[in-house]
C-alpha cells in the first residue's frame, strides 16, 4: 500500500475509535441531559430536571423519587427518606420517645428500634427479635408452626387463587373474589373482604349499631334498645313500633308466676328450648334459651327445635297488635347457617315474622330489641272479641352441620302490645 494511503487508513482508524470513546457523552435520546448523567438514556421524557408527577410510579427526574424530592417541612430529609415531611419535628435521626404513639425517627418503631438478637433486623422488622433464626428473609421450613420469616404464614407465603393477596393475609387464598379490599355483600354469610364482618358496614352516627340494623343511621340517639317516647312521632329503638302509643296486653318474661304462659317444647339431640337459670336474661334473672346447659354452647352440629304457647288476647280493638322481644344471639351469623324465626300466628295463618338477619352481627351477643307489626304479611287481622288466641312460635335450624361454639339463643321480655296508630 502506498505511503500516502496507510496514513490516510491509520488516521481514519484513530478518528473513529475516538468517535467510540466519546460516544458515553453523548445524547442517545435528545433530551438535552448527557447519558451519562440520564437515568434512563433511551427515553427522551425521562431526565434530571424533567417535571416529575407524584403517584405515577415513575422517576421522570432522575432523582431517586417518584415526585419532587423536596423538603416540604425544612428539618433537612426529603420526601423520600422523611416518612411525615410535613412534621419537622420526625424525621431520620430525630429523638423517638417510645409511647407517645409516633414514629419520629422514621424506623418504624415507636421509639428506639433496636437488634436485640443480633440477626441484622431491627425491632421494626423483625417479629420476632428475641430469635436470631427469626427474621424477614430467613428459611421458613412447613410444618413446625413457627413463622421463620415473619411473612405472617407458617412456610412460604404463596398467592394461590392469584388475586394479589398472599395467604398471610388472605383469609380464604382458594377464592379470587375472597381478600382484603374486596367487596362484601353484607350477610351473605361470606366475609368477602377479610375484616371479620360479613358485610361491607359502617355506623355514620356511632351509635354502636351499623346501617344493617339502626333505622337512622344519622341520629346518635335512634337505635335497637333506645328510650322509646310514645306518641312523639320518633321510632328511636328501631322495633318499627315507637312512633305509636302502645298498652301493654300479654308479657312473658319468663320468671314464672300466675298467669304465665305455658310453653311446649321440641329439642334437638344435643340442645334444647328451655326456661334456664344463670345464664343471659334481660330484666331479671331468667329467659327462654336454646342451647345446652352442661355444654356451655348452643348445639353440636344439626340441630332443630321449636317452642310456642298460645296468647289470649283480651279486648283491644283500640289499635293495631305488636309483638315485641329483646334477643341475644351468640351463633353463627351467616345467611345459610343457623336460623332462628320469630313468628306470631292466627286461624288466619301468619300475621307476622322475624328472623335472625334483622340482628346487629357487627355488634355481636348483645341485647337488641326487635319488633314486628301484626298483619304485615297481608292477612287480614283484626280479632273480633275478647279472648282471641294467637299463637307464639319460635324455630331454631342449625344447617351447617358444624360443631359451634357459641353460648346460644336468649328471647326475654316479650310484649303482646296494642298501639294506636
Amino acid at each position: 500500500m502506498p505511503r500516502i494511503l496507510w496514513t490516510a487508513f491509520v488516521v481514519g482508524l484513530l478518528f473513529v475509535a475516538c468517535q467510540g470513546e466519546g460516544d458515553s457523552l453523548y445524547d442517545f435520546d435528545g433530551d438535552g441531559s448527557l447519558d451519562e448523567l440520564d437515568c434512563r438514556p433511551s427515553d427522551p421524557e425521562i431526565y434530571p430536571g424533567a417535571v416529575d408527577t407524584w403517584g405515577n410510579g415513575t422517576d421522570e427526574d432522575c432523582d431517586g423519587v417518584d415526585g419532587n424530592a423536596v423538603d416540604q417541612d425544612g428539618d433537612g430529609y426529603a420526601a423520600h427518606v422523611d416518612c411525615d415531611d410535613r412534621n419537622s419535628a420526625v424525621h431520620p435521626q430525630a429523638d423517638d420517645v417510645a409511647g407517645d404513639g409516633v414514629d419520629s425517627d422514621c424506623d418504624k418503631v415507636d421509639g428506639v428500634a433496636t437488634d436485640l438478637d443480633g440477626d441484622g433486623f431491627h425491632t421494626g422488622f423483625d417479629c420476632d427479635d428475641s430469635n436470631p433464626d427469626i427474621h424477614p428473609g430467613a428459611d421458613d421450613p412447613v410444618g413446625d408452626d413457627t413463622d421463620q420469616n415473619c411473612d405472617q404464614v407458617e412456610g412460604l407465603a404463596i398467592d394461590a387463587d392469584g388475586d394479589g393477596r398472599h395467604s398471610g393475609i388472605d383469609c380464604d387464598d382458594d377464592d379470587p373474589t375472597v381478600h382484603p379490599g374486596a367487596w362484601d355483600q353484607p350477610l351473605d354469610g361470606i366475609d368477602s373482604d377479610c375484616d371479620g364482618l360479613d358485610g361491607a358496614v359502617v355506623d355514620a352516627d356511632q351509635d354502636g349499631f351499623s346501617e344493617l340494623t339502626d333505622c337512622n343511621d344519622d341520629d346518635a340517639s335512634i337505635y335497637p334498645g333506645a328510650p322509646e317516647v310514645d306518641a312523639d312521632g320518633i321510632d328511636s329503638d328501631c322495633d318499627g313500633l315507637g312512633a305509636a302509643d302502645c298498652t301493654e296486653l300479654v308479657s312473658l318474661d319468663f320468671e314464672g308466676g300466675d298467669g304465665s304462659p305455658h310453653l311446649q317444647f321440641v329439642s334437638g339431640p344435643d340442645a334444647t328450648w328451655s326456661e334456664a337459670w344463670g345464664l343471659q336474661s334481660h330484666s331479671s334473672e331468667r329467659a327462654l334459651y336454646y342451647g345446652s346447659i352442661p355444654a356451655g354452647n348452643f348445639d353440636f352440629g344439626v340441630n332443630s327445635g321449636d317452642a310456642w304457647t298460645i296468647l289470649t288476647v283480651p279486648d283491644s280493638d283500640q289499635g293495631t297488635h305488636a309483638l315485641t322481644f329483646w334477643v341475644y344471639l351468640d351463633v353463627d351469623d351467616g345467611m345459610a347457617t343457623d336460623q332462628l324465626g320469630v313468628s306470631v300466628v292466627d286461624g288466619d295463618g301468619d300475621l307476622a315474622t322475624w328472623n335472625k338477619l334483622s340482628y346487629d352481627f357487627t355488634n355481636p351477643a348483645t341485647w337488641q330489641q326487635q319488633g314486628l307489626w301484626l298483619g304485615d304479611a297481608g292477612v287480614d287481622y283484626d280479632p273480633e272479641s275478647d279472648g282471641h288466641q294467637l299463637k307464639l312460635f319460635l324455630s331454631f335450624d342449625s344447617v351447617d352441620d358444624s360443631e359451634n361454639q357459641g353460648e346460644g339463643v336468649f328471647l326475654d321480655d316479650i310484649l303482646l302490645s296494642v298501639c294506636a296508630s
